[in-house]
């Protein structure tokens, strides 16, 4: 699974997907699926502004992870 880090991004930088849709342009539904992982796809044009706009590089923003779908699981199963 890819995972999306903006979450961990912004909570380094104390900001809220609010101060971030305000500052890049990005619609507020646009970024928070992708801060709570919930989104299928994303436009390049999203990801230029995001990287931009935290002065990273994309391998900081996504990550790919084969397990990661299997955590989420077992967590769901347990709840």
């Amino acid at each position: 699974m890819i995972r999306v880090k903006l979450s961990e991004l912004l909570g380094k930088r104390r900001k809220k997907v609010t101060e971030l849709a305000e500052a890049t342009g990005i619609h507020h539904n646009t970024l928070y699926r992708l801060y709570h992982e919930d989104s299928t796809r994303v436009d390049l044009a999203v990801l230029e502004k995001l990287c931009e706009y935290f002065n990273c590089r994309i391998e900081d923003l996504l990550e790919y992870d084969k397990d990661y779908v299997r955590e989420i699981k077992k967590k769901n199963k347990s709840e």
